[in-house]
């Protein structure tokens, strides 16, 4: 296993281009993405932990159907 650190820019739309040599033969490899913001400490809304701000009213009564039945009153 081969650790490469390397610094990277996050576009505006949330995608992150990777190229890099590796010095290896043409093959499979597995490799693993560890993401953490430069400055250790700031963190975007989309890598905070949790539900993203206003979901559960965007998503309230989305489920609202008269066929839902309550799962603890039918044993």
């Amino acid at each position: 296993m081969q650790a490469i650190p390397l610094k990277a820019h996050v576009k505006a739309d949330g995608i992150l281009d990777l190229r890099l040599s590796t010095g290896l033969p043409e093959s499979d490899v597995d490799v693993v993405v560890v993401l953490e913001p430069a400055n250790g400490s700031a963190r975007s809304e989309a890598a905070a932990p949790g539900w993203p701000k206003g979901f559960f009213d965007r998503i309230y009564g989305s489920l609202a159907n008269e066929t839902l039945e309550n799962w603890e009153s039918n044993p």
